[in-house]
């Protein structure tokens, strides 16, 4: 039995590219369900990869939403843009290179984030998908710039 698998690649711009092509394997299958066993996603892959897992019973419905998604996302839902937070972002980071002599873990305040994947990302959606065997494995794939974990 042959299984059908999906990676999806981090890189944030690239997860919109990646609903495009998501959007023409549906136009060209008409699958009712999404077509994948596995999958895989990586940072921005891994939004895509959730929306895919929670709409496993309906591709077109998954493809509608992956499409509203990339095509209505602004910086402003992923990281603080106002002078101030991207000032108080860049002195941090000078202040702990330069004063402390250790690596700072990032530049941008990514608080916004989390906002945009609660209100995007329904998890009780994705486990029962995943109890009931329309997706058999998911993988998200992430790591913490500050840790390096």
């Amino acid at each position: 039995m042959s299984k059908n698998g999906l990676y999806l690649s981090g890189g944030g711009a690239r997860a919109a590219f990646q609903a495009g092509v998501i959007k023409a394997i549906y136009q060209i299958t008409k699958t009712p369900t999404v077509p994948f066993e596995l999958i895989t996603g990586v940072s921005a892959g891994g939004v895509n990869a959730c929306i895919l897992t929670q709409h496993a019973d309906n591709f077109e419905k998954a493809v509608e939403e992956l499409e509203n998604l990339w095509t209505s996302i602004r910086s402003t839902n992923i990281f603080n843009t106002t002078h101030y937070d991207i000032t108080k972002s860049v002195m941090r980071s000078f202040g702990l290179m330069f004063l402390e002599g250790r690596k700072a873990g990032y530049l941008l305040d990514t608080t916004p984030l989390r906002a945009f994947l609660e209100k995007n990302i329904h998890f009780k959606k994705i486990a029962k998908n995943i109890e009931k065997r329309l997706i058999k494995n998911l993988e998200i794939i992430c790591s913490c710039y500050d840790t390096q974990q």
